[in-house]
């Protein structure tokens, strides 16, 4: 229990005069008594006043007898009956004691000689069963002297729990400014980062084609391919957290993307670790981006591999939410948009691991934070299965306990079953064409690797650094195809396409971003003519992808 000492009785004006009031009563009854060796004191007025302050109310004398209370009091501790509280001291009566509580805040207030404020412990709370604050104030006579003190103790049970939501609500609110914070900030990041790689893959790539007479010189371009690749990965994470990348939202059947993801995880972890699978959900199609749950779920399965060095159990279950329970409590819950609860696919990845050390499990989320040795870890793992449930519209939460594990609930809406087969790939067109392509992009890189792949495809190429460049070239130049950038200064890719298919309703365009969510592209790809590549992208990848614009658009010419 906690205490302070003020000068100034710190609750509700109305109390205050109440008290007030009560003591000049007592006071007037000592003056009286020392005037008139008799106390003349109107009893029903008395019991009025301290029957009308909230609360148990008592006055002891400075040997703790108690001299008036209220009816809570005689009620909790005088069964009913006044005489059972009145002239007994009130420890003996309240706790069976034979002297004063040490914290006890009417003593406290007799030594003070000062308002006393005392809140409950847990432990007083969990004997009382309810939260309490006490407040004693000293009664003194016209000397100044200390004759005795009222002690009010308010349920403050309720306020307690509106207090206890209020900071969690708080926390909540500033955990999710912190990660749209960090998400902004890793967008940046990737953006500018796969701009770079855009320029390390295209030039690799090219290499690799003209040294194809060179074994050796080839393969020290497919290391840099794959180097870039894998930062090109660690691009797509931050992306993912930052919910800002190109996201290619589609009605899946959510078992599938689990199978996936776990063939691929059977395949790299210990032979002492057993993956089971327990898919129990009547519906599981979900709308969203499937590779994006894909790499969840094995982020998962990567987190529990590293959390049982010596081998266990990963399980991944599903089902449907109303089979679901969560007898712990968790020790991490971040959501996104909280989705209706009895329309949802809930997913468990459960480990019998090392668990979460507990100083650091309100961090798990954050992005390049990690637990792991130097050059073991990205801390971007979690960040992006973060991300992606937020994508989904879903919710996270974490359980774990030392040395028993830990488990990752996830809960996605579901959407309608669709019946439609997937549309099946065409037959991969050869690396060259012929025509005019305008490509438009501010970054200097994207624009000479871009130009070199086009070229050695046999396209001619102009460029642009901006929109208002590009529609000054599209005035002067026949183009055929422009591959187009969205974020740029001076003007941006969507007005830039809008002026564009105002001068020539029909021109095919390939938009390409590393950055922008397919919330910002929706519009253009819903348009003829209209294709996306995401940066950084391989010179085949290209090539394909302008022989898809074109095709779609000369055929319907």
């Amino acid at each position: 229990m906690t205490e302070h000492h003020d000068n100034h009785f710190p609750v509700q004006e109305e109390l205050i005069s109440e008290l007030n009031a009560l003591r000049s009563r007592v006071d007037g009854s000592v003056q009286t008594l020392q005037t008139h060796d008799e106390v003349n004191v109107n009893e029903a007025a008395l019991n009025a006043i301290i029957n009308a302050l909230p609360g148990l109310v008592s006055v002891v004398d400075t040997t703790f007898h108690v001299l008036v209370a209220n009816d809570e009091v005689v009620a909790r501790f005088g069964q009913g009956s006044l005489s059972e509280v009145l002239g007994k001291k009130c420890y003996r009566t309240r706790k069976g004691l034979d002297e004063p509580c040490p914290q006890c805040g009417v003593l406290k207030s007799f030594q003070s000689g000062e308002t006393v404020v005392r809140t409950s412990t847990p432990d007083e709370e969990a004997l009382m069963g309810i939260a309490t604050k006490a407040y004693a104030v000293p009664l003194k006579d016209k000397n100044g002297e200390i004759w005795g003190g009222v002690e009010v103790i308010v349920d403050v049970t309720d306020l307690r729990n509106a207090e206890r939501l209020a900071r969690q609500k708080d926390e909540e609110l500033h955990h999710a400014r912190k990660m749209d914070a960090l998400g902004q900030l890793a967008g940046g990041v990737a953006h500018d980062f796969n701009n770079m790689l855009a320029g390390m893959m295209g030039y690799a790539d090219i290499l690799h084609y003209r040294l194809a007479d060179n074994p050796e010189l080839q393969r020290y371009a497919d290391k840099i391919l794959q180097t870039a690749t894998r930062a090109s990965d660690l691009s797509r994470k931050l992306l993912s957290f930052s919910r800002k990348g190109n996201v290619v939202s589609e009605t899946f059947n959510a078992h599938e993307a689990i199978h996936a993801a776990l063939d691929l995880l059977t395949s790299s972890i210990d032979r002492r670790i057993e993956i089971k699978r327990e898919f129990m959900a009547s519906h599981a199609w979900v709308h969203g981006d499937r590779s994006e749950l894909e790499n969840a779920v094995l982020n998962l399965g990567i987190n529990a591999r590293d959390a049982m060095p010596d081998g266990g159990t990963i399980t991944v279950r599903t089902c449907d939410e109303s089979e679901i329970s969560e007898p712990k409590t968790p020790i991490v819950r971040s959501s996104g948009k909280q989705c209706e609860l009895e329309n949802c696919l809930c997913i468990e990845v459960i480990d019998t691991g090392i668990g979460i050390p507990e100083d650091v499990q309100h961090r798990i989320f954050e992005p390049f934070f990690t637990t792991k040795a130097v050059g073991e870890g990205t801390g971007l793992g979690l960040a992006a299965v973060y991300g992606t449930v937020v994508e989904f519209n879903g919710t996270i939460t974490v359980f774990s306990e030392k040395n028993l594990g830990t488990t990752f609930h996830i809960r996605l809406p579901v959407a309608e079953k669709i019946s439609a087969a997937k549309s099946q790939r065409g037959t991969p067109v050869p690396p060259v064409g012929q025509g005019t392509i305008l490509v438009v992009d501010d970054e200097k890189v994207v624009l000479e690797v871009a130009q070199s792949m086009l070229t050695s495809l046999g396209y001619c190429v102009v460029t642009a650094m901006n929109g208002q460049e590009a529609l000054d070239v599209f005035r002067q130049h026949p183009v055929d195809c422009v591959v187009l950038d969205l974020v740029m200064p001076v003007m941006n890719g969507e007005d830039t396409f809008a002026a564009l298919r105002e001068m020539e309703a029909n021109i095919p365009v390939l938009i390409s971003s590393g950055f922008t969510r397919d919330a910002d592209v929706g519009r253009l790809l819903q348009k003829a003519g209209v294709e996306f590549i995401s940066k950084p992208f391989r010179q085949a990848e290209l090539a394909q992808k302008i022989n898809t614009v074109l095709g779609v658009v000369v055929t319907g010419r």
